[in-house]
């Protein structure tokens, strides 16, 4: 039976590769699709290039960013694919374009791979959204098209992250068994503090002073150290950060996911802080004898997504990630 990943971002496609492993799945269909985001297309094609992945799937469609919507893409796609019965589906999105994925398609199971913290968010939320029949705009549009816009079947989990199972939904959890089957080589040691940004300015959960507050007290923290700052690639590097730059404060280009960047080079980081990116979470599984630290922001500076934010510190609670607190950014200027 043929099996069908649809992806759009580089640690879904590593998310997909677990999961053939995992499942040992044949007749491999890979469908990327690619946004906007100026650097998720590089980082994508680097990610194709590391695996080969040409070899390992049967066929990869990658669908490009056109002037046309989304949703018409998504039309497109789904009359490409639904004449095809798939064994397994392997989603790496749950939003509007994802659930008409699960709605139109002919499968047997259907799985939703990692999104970093929003696969936590879906979870939190898919049981009231998977018995809601509420129909909003976008729903009456595809119904213009003839889609369908519930799904009869159920969606499990294959995940690294620890789930509470919902009602009878399976959740299959796994350690990037394939990526350190991948990677198993020789590692050297660095000492080096690799500090991971966010794209958090944007939404925005914090305000770019905020933000950068925090870096100032994470840098003035570790004064003495070498820092190396490595943005996330959605985030906007405000000019501000780079004036902080120095002979311990460098800023490093993003060209991969940043667990494949250590991967690659074969190193072992000693120290790695952010916030609540999930790549705390999964370099916690990758290097497990490095010091992760997760430095927490304090609450009246959240300006939206409250719960996602406390979600994601309470996941990270449950690992050997650090926990630090940070000053707020009134207390931090009264000094």
């Amino acid at each position: 039976m043929a099996h069908l990943f649809i992806v759009r971002t580089p640690m879904q496609i590593v998310s997909a590769l677990e999961a053939m492993h995992h499942f040992q799945t044949a007749n491999n269909t890979l469908v990327i699709l690619h946004n906007r985001n100026k650097s998720n297309p590089k980082q994508i094609q680097k990610v194709i290039e590391i695996f080969n992945l040409h070899v390992i799937f049967d066929e990869i469609i990658e669908v490009p960013v056109l002037n046309q919507s989304k949703f018409f893409r998504s039309v497109e796609l789904i009359n490409t694919l639904k004449n095809r019965r798939y064994e397994k589906l392997f989603l790496g999105l749950y939003d509007s374009m994802g659930k008409l994925f699960l709605a139109n398609l002919l499968y047997s199971h259907a799985y939703l791979i990692d999104d970093g913290t929003a696969t936590i968010v879906a979870h939190r939320n898919m049981y009231n959204r998977l018995n809601s029949r509420a129909v909003g705009l976008k729903e009456l549009r595809a119904l213009f098209f003839g889609l369908h816009i519930h799904s009869e079947s159920s969606l499990d989990f294959f995940t690294m992250f620890k789930l509470e199972q919902n009602a009878d939904e399976t959740i299959i959890t796994h350690r990037f068994e394939y990526l350190k089957e991948f990677f198993s080589q020789q590692y050297h040691r660095d000492n080096t503090l690799y500090l991971l940004g966010q794209n958090i300015t944007d939404v925005p959960i914090l305000s770019k002073e905020s933000y950068l507050c925090y870096i100032q007290q994470i840098v003035e923290r570790y004064a003495e150290r070498e820092i190396i700052y490595i943005p996330h690639r959605s985030e906007t590097l405000h000019h501000e950060l780079y004036e902080l730059q120095n002979r311990h404060f460098t800023i490093a280009e993003s060209t991969m996911p940043i667990e494949l960047y250590f991967l690659i080079n074969r190193i072992y980081p000693t120290h790695i802080v952010s916030f609540f990116t999930s790549a705390l979470y999964t370099l916690n599984i990758l290097f497990d004898k490095s010091r992760l630290e997760s430095f927490m922001i304090p609450h009246e500076d959240i300006q939206s997504r409250h719960e996602n934010v406390r979600e994601c510190q309470r996941f990270l609670e449950a690992t050997s990630v650090v926990q630090t607190p940070l000053q707020s950014y009134a207390q931090y200027n009264m000094l």
